[in-house]
């Protein structure tokens, strides 16, 4: 695995797995149920003053897909097989995830389907969606990107468990006690 990678703008680069990703999900989530997916786009209890902590791991996972425009994929390898292994998994977790958030009832705490097993399912398919990247491009500069989305998915996470606690209470406190931030249980609360 390079550090730095080849760049050269091709068809065929590393934006179609992040791109795929992408639009399978949501195409998915959209169809599952229209009004759920609006759901997931609402920010009316958004204060102004944590607009930006919102939205930065965003700006971050799409600025990974602007450069993976240049980044060449590069099969025949075993780095490549078991990046498309974590991919798999990645997609198939991210339409449960897109499944669990649009059908669950619009007025509660979603704690059914994946919400069972990870608070933040999205943020974790995402995270192994950059992880299989660096492994099906053959370039360790996607896990300086894994680590910058991290940092900032943390502040977001923060922002949304903000809000949840105060309109969920006791209720989201006990999901915290239960539930982990992503799959597994991590050393950051």
């Amino acid at each position: 695995m390079s550090i730095i990678p080849k760049i050269k703008i091709g068809l065929f680069n590393s934006y179609l797995i992040i791109l795929f990703y992408l639009f399978l999900t949501m195409i998915i989530s959209y169809f599952s149920d229209k009004d759920g997916f609006k759901r997931g786009a609402d920010e009316s209890w958004l204060e102004d003053k944590d607009k930006f902590k919102m939205h930065l791991s965003g700006y971050i996972f799409y600025g990974i897909l602007l450069v993976s425009i240049f980044i060449p994929i590069k099969t025949g390898t075993n780095l490549f097989n078991v990046g498309i292994f974590i991919y798999i998994i990645s997609l198939i977790l991210s339409i449960y995830t897109g499944i669990s958030f649009v059908t669950a009832p619009k007025d509660r705490l979603i704690t059914k389907g994946i919400y069972k097993y990870s608070r933040n399912p999205v943020y974790f398919c995402n995270i192994l969606v950059i992880l299989s990247t660096a492994f099906i491009s053959g370039t360790a500069i996607y896990l300086i990107f894994l680590a910058i989305y991290l940092l900032t998915s943390y502040f977001t996470i923060r922002v949304e468990e903000k809000y949840l606690l105060q309109r969920y209470s006791s209720e989201y406190r006990e999901y915290l006690t239960k539930t982990p931030r992503y799959i597994i249980k991590t050393i950051i609360k």
